[in-house]
């Protein structure tokens, strides 16, 4: 290693520091008087009710009807939700999705905003009693008289408005979205449903592939019917959405001219125990090429006979996650082994073919969840639904993975899809790879010796809670710049070929190599590994064809820094509701030693919520940084007037006493703050949504500060929860995360390095083993 460049600093979490939230709810400007709200209610609610009359009991469940509820815009954020009006009520909250308001009150809105719609269940008599409260103004307390004030409108979904994308579908599969029902429920759905679909010779064994149902989960209910049966379905009060039967993109490879693989590597006869593996769900190996015999472990998950086609795709993703993207002119031996589950072609045991999609979630999922499969941290899967992804609902298969990587702390590598060429909205990534808890994968190219968006690679954004999309492009391979694959049944030949299908096992290299060399491994997380990967491809501005950017150095060089430029690891829990100080280490000292900047990258994981695509994260954090520790913002008020003024301890102690003994500042009151860089600095809730405080994935940057400026700076995150996961007391109280944090100056004479190393003892070196080891 040349002796400018250092490891990476990790365990700076030692540093960190925790604070009360010190936060309050800030009042908001009511859009309406309670008397107005009442009144303007009262007849959509009458409304409502005589529609929940007038819905035939074959229709409906006997526990309660579901109806919609629009909120307006003016309440997006977590403080403004009307909880306590819905509790009192007896409402229960069943999911929600994103919406337009255009109108206030009959006046059209200036421009349109989003806002959102929230479905309820509720038995009549209950609807009719909240009519009474309304009426009367029987409120029990002034935080339920909240409730009104914002809702913008109460009604049932009409039965079109369930009906997606299914104009052209005529007697082929649907999937039927259900809202969550407990299961008394269900079975009194399932009868319902039966009835209007019952024919002598009905497949009554499609109902055994209904798939979720879990806490905070639509069931997605597969149902073949006649397009004269479709408006029938969508009548069901229960039925949330109907869409078309999503079907499996496996992507067809192309294929160039055949080339020689350079030798097999040789295994170190010095290794001593198994090594770690890497997990592939794809279409099985060639076992028989003598480069991935030994390296590769077949696992059968079908009982499909592989076929060709599916082979080599499986062959040709195995040998780049060991090899690269150039077998033909070298091949090192493997850091890990590759644990290959063949789930193509899909399993036909369903005896529909259209349910292939399903039958491979419950596949992998079982797969992921085995007991002899719990050491593997990562996985890559370079297939998904036939189509692009959808904002107004969660595919299932993004929602498994999602929870799987959540509740198993491991890491998803997903390849975006080869769409990008088509129009738009054709062109945006495809399920799985709007997860937001995993790593979706887009392919870029050289253009004057610049990485650039491979044309065919899928486009963002993603969906709410990630909207960054793709994460990272890795190469890919294009015209004039092949990606050398192993041919199946070619004993050790390659084929050239492009796609994102070998995007993502490079990536996944990348995953798999950080996981598995670290020397310390506490030091490395599956969060850890996605934040320097995205750390590290970040360039200066989030570009909307190449996601956060791409990632165009080694896994070696990843983990390095230079005396100027130093890169530290965080990682651990973030206790909601409270504030988690990062300590950035700095001197005072060197204050006349130039000009410095920082830049961090926060990854976290988080529960999701599928029935709430519009808060499908139920984790998020606010992230602000203090650059300075003696310098206090506080509020002077004269009349109407508010000034914001500042205060430097440091400078001025007996104007910060004075503000102390006048209650104008606290003692704990923490430093200010300074807006950090970042894609846009949000201030309204409705941005905030669209990449910000729910999304799982952060990077901000700060501009070149002179060293003065700095004294012991934080970057201060505050944790936080909503929906069901703010209210129930039994799930976790924190957020997993991974911060990296990198400081640069534009002193090159300073070893900047050198100096944290020696004044802060407790960070470690961070290095890769030779060896790879079983993460335990």
């Amino acid at each position: 290693m040349p002796t400018d460049y250092y490891p990476i600093l990790g365990k700076a979490e030692a540093l960190n520091r925790e604070a009360p939230y010190g936060g309050s709810y800030n009042p908001v400007n009511e859009i309406r008087t309670l008397e107005e709200a009442c009144d303007r209610l009262l007849p959509q609610l009458d409304s409502t009710i005589d529609e929940c009359h007038s819905i035939d009991a074959s229709k409906r469940l006997r526990s309660g009807t579901f109806f919609a509820v629009d909120l307006d815009f003016k309440y997006l954020a977590k403080s403004y939700f009307p909880h306590t009006f819905f509790e009192n009520v007896g409402w229960e909250l069943a999911g929600s999705i994103r919406i337009t308001q255009n109108t206030r009150d009959g006046i059209q809105l200036d421009y349109p905003k989003q806002t959102r719609r929230l479905f309820f269940k509720a038995t009549t008599e209950n609807i009719v009693k909240t009519r009474s409260i309304l009426q009367h103004r029987d409120f029990s307390n002034k935080t339920m008289q909240d409730g009104p004030k914002r809702i913008d409108r109460i009604s049932i979904v009409p039965s079109t408005n369930k009906l997606l994308n299914i104009d052209q579908v005529e007697d082929d599969l649907l999937e039927v979205i259900v809202h969550p029902l407990r299961e008394e429920d269900w079975q009194e759905f399932l009868d319902k449903l039966y009835r209007i679909i019952a024919r002598d010779n009905y497949p009554n064994k499609l109902f055994k592939w209904v798939m979720g149902g879990q806490v905070n989960m639509p069931r997605f209910v597969p149902v073949q019917a006649a397009k004269s049966l479709h408006r029938l379905l969508a009548d069901l009060n229960p039925v949330r959405a109907i869409r078309p039967m999503p079907g499996v993109s496996y992507p067809r490879m192309s294929t160039g001219r055949q080339l020689a693989a350079a030798p097999p590597p040789t295994p170190d006869p010095m290794r001593s125990g198994p090594l770690p593996s890497v997990g592939v769900f794809d279409g099985g190996v060639d076992t028989t090429i003598p480069h991935l015999g030994r390296w590769v472990i077949p696992v059968d998950l079908t009982t499909t006979p592989p076929h060709p086609e599916t082979l080599q795709h499986g062959t040709a993703v195995c040998g780049a996650l060991l090899y690269g993207m150039h077998p033909d002119k070298g091949c090192d031996e493997p850091s890990f082994t590759v644990k290959s589950f063949r789930v193509f072609p899909e399993p036909f045991d369903t005896g529909f073919p259209g349910l292939g999609l399903y039958k491979l979630v419950k596949l992998i999922e079982d797969a992921v969840r085995a007991p002899e499969n719990a050491n593997i941290k990562t996985y890559v899967l370079s297939f998904g639904p036939d189509k692009p992804i959808d904002d107004e609902e969660v595919d299932l298969f993004t929602a498994t993975l999602d929870r799987l990587a959540f509740e198993n702390d491991i890491l998803f590598v997903v390849a975006v899809g080869n769409t990008g060429e088509l129009s738009v909205p054709y062109n945006r990534i495809q399920p799985p790879a709007d997860t937001v808890n995993g790593l979706g994968v887009g392919a870029y190219i050289y253009k004057n010796d610049q990485p650039i968006r491979a044309p065919y690679s899928s486009t963002g954004p993603g969906r709410s809670g990630n909207a960054v999309k793709p994460d990272i492009h890795m190469f890919g391979g294009g015209s004039g710049q092949p990606f050398c694959v192993f041919e199946a049944g070619g004993m050790g030949k390659c084929t050239e070929s492009m796609g994102t299908s070998f995007s993502a096992p490079l990536a996944c290299s990348f995953t798999g190599n950080l996981l598995y060399r670290v020397d310390d491994q506490s030091t490395i997380t599956p969060q850890t590994a996605k934040a320097l990967m995205i750390h590290r491809a970040f360039n200066d501005g989030w570009d909307p064809q190449l996601g956060w950017g791409p990632l165009s150095c080694s896994v070696d060089e990843l983990m390095l820094c230079t005396q100027s430029n130093v890169t530290l690891l965080y990682n651990g829990n973030l206790p909601l509701r409270r504030r988690t100080l990062l300590q950035v280490p700095f001197f005072q000292d060197i204050a006349n030693s130039g000009k410095v900047r920082l830049s961090w990258t926060l990854v976290y994981a988080t529960d999701v919520s599928p029935s709430m695509p519009d808060e499908y994260t139920l984790g998020g954090a606010d992230v602000s940084f203090r650059p300075n520790c003696d310098v206090f913002s506080y509020t002077l008020t004269k009349g109407d007037k508010k000034t914001v003024k500042r205060v430097d301890r440091s400078k001025n102690p007996d104007e910060y006493n004075k503000l102390i003994r006048e209650n104008k500042l606290k003692l704990d009151t923490l430093p200010k703050t300074s807006s950090p860089l970042h894609k846009t600095f949000f201030l309204s809730e409705e941005d905030r949504r669209d990449i910000g405080v729910w999304d799982t994935t952060k990077h901000f940057w700060t501009g070149w500060h002179f060293f003065k400026t700095l004294k012991n700076p934080v970057i201060d995150i505050h944790a936080q929860a909503r929906s069901d996961w703010y209210y129930d007391k039994a799930r976790p109280s924190h957020l997993t995360y991974a911060c990296v944090v990198s400081i640069e100056t534009d002193n090159k004479e300073l070893n900047l390095y050198k100096m944290i190393r020696e004044r802060v003892p407790s960070l470690v070196e961070v290095r890769l083993r030779t060896k790879a080891r079983v993460r335990v």
